[in-house]
């Protein structure tokens, strides 16, 4: 212990004596006053090493990159080319290399991102961060996207690469109907040009400010004018995408819920989504029949946990626009575990159909979703508009739940306004809820009220939160209500100086305290933590936490009475070493400890301290955990991923015993051409400690797209189980239609 400590020690001092050394950049290289006239070419321009084409000199150039890891002048020479025609832009980039190993070990396309160089180019279309857009390439031609308008996005655009020697040159050719445009013929969007180094771990950018959170941060990007869209390049093509599947085997009917159980469902052997543009900018999607078979996210856990976990949602039909349901200034400004979303999809388990209007109408965001199952029928939609030039916005929600014998409403608006130049900012958001399951609508309400500075090296927060007792929207997420008072954080962050040895640092402490309605201390917490990392890709983080929750057994009962309250600890510390973990073989060493007290389930499995007839539901323990993952890239094909958990609590009452679980984990993953890979997960969990039923999991998977879209899914068992599913699933998607999923 007293090692660790010295180590946490040690590592606070270096980042101390950087503190007074953090350099900038004299002038940003590019800001987002500037403005930049794409032009239009009568063909696509010529592609080959030397970009020789007299038609990339005529449009956009773009040099003088900023390291926006270091915040200096980009050391290695990087020039963007742009030109537009009817159908498409083309963008060319040259990157010089000397010096700095050239990484390019991913072959599949969509997989391993940010594990090798690229470059790569964003749009905001929208002009105020409501649709945005990247694509980027490496140096062996794999593509990957990003939109925030979808987790599935993924169109039919091209890339290719050409290395030589100790510099490489790309080319991206991005379909204008890949992107939702405003309406109007001629269009002004924003834009940026970006680039990583793996080998030194370093991201650059053309656009800068020393406020940007990443290179994919458009409120910075300069301007991008005289874009002609006409009608029928600018829309995105209608598809529709059929699924056939068969399943056999023992488990061929089990299913994952959104309590992470699996439970008999219906198999469904066909289904449909699809998505129609009835504008530039706003689409219909639809789904009848979904499939959930295909599960291939681990959300298991067997670390305790203080608060619910929020889990991440994977189907389409719930990806697809799902932040513009969602506008809400969210655990942005709350402490984790004291935000409330009013609508949380994985709530929402086996359904029947779907509809969906989502998208853009010029500065506004917007969404409307109606899903059914048996027994229920629920509405959510979200409305959210903000300036021309993101210093404000406003926004309003809500959710109409309706369930069998329960009808539950919820509603929210709020708004933000920031100072671009000053950084000072503030926001509020409002909610309430009325129903079936709400007694009194006057104690069902939250709101938060903040005001932040944010400044290129540090930034600083406080506001005020209140939820009340009985706010808990039935498709929402709300880890805890009855609670109100004060929250705020502070947090420095910069880079090495010279010759130092330190990359990147960042500091951070917070700390909050909510009282119930009843004037009890029910939730208060402090904490710090600090991230450091080299320039050798050695990254050193510490956390540490003081703080208590007021519970009650059986989750209950709380407002008014508030009878046997019990206050217990959730103190947590820990130490994180990760070494290379930005490259295609890495690993990282975690170790946890402090009193944390430990939930005991209402069923199997159970700690085996939870068997005695005098504990509650809560138990006080003192926990212990380490996690140990390495990766290896076994030439172009291979790539193998081992990791081991493990977790120990010991309760302080006396003659209880103590238990602990631990986790192994070994994923085998072939890749087998751009757009086909196969993988193999074996893993073991033992003990009853912990979250998770012990047992051992082998899950085998196969997917492979073609060039016509369609895809083929082969798949037995899930990662998702805690014991093997004897399942086997093959399910074949027909992709009809020129456009692509998540456009």
């Amino acid at each position: 212990m007293r090692r660790l400590l010295s180590i946490v020690a040690a590592v606070a001092c270096v980042v101390a004596g950087e503190l007074g050394r953090v350099a900038l950049p004299a002038g940003a290289a590019v800001n987002r006053d500037a403005s930049y006239k794409i032009v239009k070419v009568d063909k696509a321009p010529a592609f080959d090493f030397a970009l020789s084409d007299p038609h990339w000199q005529q449009g956009v150039v773009a040099t003088d990159f900023v390291n926006l890891t270091t915040r200096k002048p980009g050391g290695l020479a990087t020039t963007a080319y742009m030109v537009y025609d009817a159908q498409n832009i083309y963008v060319a980039m040259k990157c010089a290399q000397s010096g700095v190993r050239i990484t390019a070990t991913q072959t599949t396309n969509n997989i391993g991102f940010g594990l090798d160089d690229w470059v790569g180019v964003g749009f905001d279309t929208s002009g105020n961060g409501s649709r945005e857009y990247d694509f980027l390439v490496t140096p062996r031609g794999t593509r990957y996207q990003q939109s925030t308008e979808s987790a599935r996005y993924n169109p039919p655009w091209q890339a290719r690469a050409i290395v030589r020697g100790d510099s490489w040159v790309a080319e991206l050719i991005i379909p204008l109907r890949d992107m939702r445009t405003t309406g109007g013929k001629l269009q002004s969007w924003r834009f940026s040009f970006a680039r990583q180094l793996a080998e030194k771990n370093e991201t650059y950018s053309w656009a800068f400010d020393p406020r940007m959170g990443g290179a994919n941060d458009s409120t910075y990007w300069p301007s991008l004018t005289g874009i002609e869209v006409s009608s029928g390049s600018g829309r995105a093509l209608p598809y529709a995408d059929i699924y056939a599947l068969s399943s056999s085997g023992r488990d061929r009917n089990q299913f994952e819920q959104p309590n992470l159980g699996f439970a008999t469902e219906t198999i469904r052997n066909y289904g449909f989504d699809v998505n129609y543009p009835f504008t530039n900018s706003l689409s219909f999607d639809g789904t009848l029949g979904p499939d959930f078979s295909n599960v291939e996210i681990d959300q298991q856990v067997i670390t305790p946990q203080e608060f619910a976990r929020q889990l991440i949602e994977y189907r389409p039909f719930f990806s697809q626009g799902a932040a513009f349901l969602t506008p809400g200034l969210g655990d942005s400004i709350s402490g984790q575990g004291t935000f409330a979303s009013l609508f949380n999809s994985p709530d929402i388990g086996e359904f029947n159909r779907g509809l969906k209007v989502e998208g853009t109408q010029g500065l506004t965001a917007l969404g409307i979703l109606e899903a059914a199952g048996n027994g229920f029928d629920d509405v959510a939609f979200g409305f959210n508009h903000r300036g021309a030039d993101q210093s404000w916005r406003y926004f309003a929600d809500g959710v109409i739940a309706n369930h069998t014998g329960i009808r539950d409403a919820s509603y929210q608006f709020g708004g933000r306004k920031t100072n671009l130049v000053s950084g000072f900012e503030t926001g509020f958001e409002y909610a309430g809820e009325t129903g079936t399951l709400v007694p009194n609508p006057s104690l069902a309400h939250y709101y938060d009220l903040y005001a932040d500075v944010n400044k290129p090296n540090y930034n600083a927060l406080a506001g005020y939160h209140q939820l009340g007792p009985y706010f808990s929207p039935l498709d929402g997420f709300t880890p805890i209500n009855d609670v109100k008072g004060p929250f705020g954080f502070a947090s420095v962050n910069g880079a090495g100086h010279g010759g130092s040895r330190v990359q990147t640092f960042n500091l951070f402490a917070g700390a909050e305290r909510y009282v119930d309605y009843g004037g009890n201390v029910h939730d208060e917490d402090a904490q710090y933590s600090s991230n450091i990392t080299f320039k050798n890709h050695l990254n050193i983080n510490t956390f540490s936490e003081i703080g208590t929750l007021r519970t009650y057994p059986d989750n209950g009962p709380g407002y008014p009475t508030y009878a046997h309250a019990t206050t217990l600890p959730f103190n947590q510390n820990s130490l994180g070493i990760n070494y290379r973990g930005n490259l295609p073989t890495g690993f990282g060493f975690g170790y946890m400890w402090g009193a944390f007290a430990t939930l005991c389930p209402a069923g199997p499995p159970a700690p085996l301290f939870c068997t005695g007839p005098s504990l509650s539901n809560w138990v006080n323990t003192y926990d212990q955990g380490y996690q140990a993952v390495g990766r290896a890239q076994l030439g172009p094909r291979f790539t193998i991923t081992l990791e081991t958990d493990g977790s120990y609590e010991r309760p302080f009452a006396l003659a209880v015993p103590a238990d602990s679980q631990f986790l192994r984990k070994m994923t085998l993953g072939e890749s087998l051409g751009s757009d086909a890979n196969a993988a193999v997960e074996l893993r073991s969990i033992t003990g009853t400690g912990g979250f998770s039923a012990p047992g051992l999991n082998l899950a085998v998977s196969y997917h492979k797209k073609f060039a016509t879209g369609n895809e083929l899914f082969v798949a037995f068992g899930t990662p998702a189980a805690s014991a093997t599913l004897d399942r086997l699933i093959v399910k074949y998607v027909v992709h009809i239609g020129a456009g692509g999923a998540g456009t």
